[in-house]
C-alpha cells in the first residue's frame, strides 16, 4: 500500500491500534519514527537513549516504550505529545519489551543481565526484577492470562521460559532449541516461535505451541536459515513471519502456509483494527505498509 522513509537502521515496529500510529525503533539514529498509519506519512521523530533496539506500545494509556541497550534504560514516550516523559533504569542491555495493557506492566528483556525488569506503567518505576536464563533476547505476553514468555538465545539453550505475571517468577519452561522471535495470539492462547536452523538443519521453522498445555502443535519451515520476526493478527488468526527469504503468511486456524512474498523484513507488526501489516526494512531504512489477509 505504501513505503515510508524512517530513521536509520529500523529494528522494531509497534502499532497502537487505538490511534492508528506506528512506532519504528531506529537503532542507527537512536530515534523513534512516528508514522500516521491512515495517511502513510511520518509525522515525528523522537530522540531516545543510546543503543535503541526494541519498541512497544500500551494502547490503553497511549504510552510508548523503548529499550535502550547501551544506556540500560527504557524511555517512556507520551503518544499524544511525542515527547519523552520519563527514563527508567533497568537491567544490563535491555533489548526487547512487551506490555500487558490490562495491568499496565511493561516487561523488559535484559540480554546481558539474565533478567526481566517489570515496570509499573503508572509510576514508571521498576516493580520487580525476575532472574532468567542467560541471554534472554525476546519477550511476549498474553494479556488475557497474564503469562509472559521469554527465550534464551544462547547457543545450546533449549527453553522458552514461562513467567507468572502475578507472582513475577518463572513457573515453567517449553523445550525449544535456539528460539528466536516470539508472538502470541491471545484469542487462541497459542505461541508462535521462530526457531533458527541448527544442529545440521538447513532451514529454520515456526513452531506453534498450545499454551494451555505447553505442547507443540506444529512446526512449519520458513524456507530460510533464519526467522527473525513474527507477528499475529488475533482478529483474523493470521501469522506473519519474516526471514531472509521474505514474508511468510500462516493461517493460524489450519497451521498451514497460505502465502509467501519476496519482501525484505527486519521486523513486523499488525494493526488488527485496520488490517494493515507493517514491515521494517533495516537496510533500506523504510517501513512498508501492506493490506493484511482476509477470510
Amino acid at each position: 500500500m505504501a513505503t515510508i522513509p524512517v530513521g536509520k537502521g529500523p529494528t522494531s515496529v509497534a502499532v497502537n491500534p487505538t490511534t492508528g500510529r506506528v512506532y519504528v525503533a531506529n537503532e542507527g539514529s537512536n530515534s523513534v519514527s512516528v508514522v500516521d498509519g491512515m495517511n502513510a506519512t511520518a509525522v515525528a521523530a523522537v530522540s531516545v537513549g543510546a543503543g535503541l533496539f526494541g519498541v512497544a506500545v500500551n494502547p490503553a494509556t497511549n504510552r510508548v516504550y523503548t529499550a535502550n541497550g547501551t544506556d540500560n534504560t527504557v524511555s517512556v514516550i507520551d503518544g499524544a505529545s511525542n515527547a519523552v516523559i520519563e527514563t527508567v533504569a533497568v537491567g544490563t542491555f535491555p533489548i526487547t519489551l512487551a506490555v500487558n495493557e490490562r495491568t499496565n506492566r511493561i516487561y523488559v528483556a535484559n540480554i546481558n543481565g539474565s533478567s526481566v525488569s517489570v515496570i509499573d506503567g503508572k509510576t514508571n518505576k521498576v516493580a520487580a526484577t525476575i532472574p532468567v536464563d542467560q541471554f534472554t533476547g525476546h519477550i511476549a505476553i498474553n494479556p488475557t492470562t497474564g503469562f509472559v514468555y521469554t527465550d534464551s538465545i544462547a547457543v545450546g539453550a533449549k527453553n522458552v521460559l514461562v513467567i507468572d505475571g502475578m507472582k513475577n517468577s518463572v513457573s515453567s519452561a517449553i523445550a525449544l532449541e535456539l528460539a528466536n522471535a516470539l508472538a502470541i495470539d491471545p484469542s487462541t492462547n497459542r505461541l508462535y516461535v521462530t526457531v533458527v536452523a541448527n544442529q545440521g538443519k538447513s532451514e529454520a521453522n515456526v513452531t506453534v505451541v498450545d499454551l494451555n498445555s505447553n505442547a507443540v502443535l506444529a512446526s512449519l519451515s520458513t524456507g530460510s536459515s533464519d526467522g527473525q520476526a513474527v507477528a499475529v493478527d488475533p482478529s483474523r488468526s493470521f501469522v506473519y513471519v519474516g526471514s531472509n527469504a521474505g514474508l511468510l503468511i500462516i493461517d493460524g486456524k489450519t497451521n498451514s502456509v497460505v502465502k509467501e512474498l519476496s519482501l525484505p523484513v527486519t521486523n513486523i507488526d499488525v494493526d488488527p483494527t485496520t488490517n494493515r501489516v507493517y514491515l521494517a526494512d533495516g537496510k533500506a531504512n523504510t517501513l512498508t505498509m501492506l493490506s493484511g489477509m482476509t477470510r
